[in-house]
């Protein structure tokens, strides 16, 4: 059972460390596409908190008109956080800049 655990551990080191989280998303005031595409990134920037990079999770294009933030607080693999051009989408990733 102790082999188990330790196992199912080991596993999920991984995505633990890679889940950053995010707070107070929307006060930011900027937006920039790095990577359009699937699989797109977003540098968002501007306001208070601290500057975020995310991952979507699905295809975004080279120019987007309007970003809108659902969630206030999100982290890595969050599902339904942002509204781009009258589409739902997830987040992959997030990292803080």
């Amino acid at each position: 059972m102790k082999n188990k655990i330790l196992f199912i551990c080991i596993l999920l080191v991984p995505y633990f460390m890679s889940a950053d989280c995010v707070y107070g998303a929307k006060d930011k005031t900027t937006f920039q596409v790095l990577k359009s595409g699937y699989g797109g990134k977003i540098l968002f920037s501007g306001g208070y908190a601290d500057d975020f990079i995310v991952e979507i999770e699905g295809y975004i294009p080279e120019y987007i008109d309007s970003v809108v933030f659902l969630k206030d607080e999100f982290c890595s693999w969050d599902s339904d956080v942002i509204y781009i051009d009258e589409e739902v989408f997830d987040v992959k990733s997030v990292e803080k800049v």
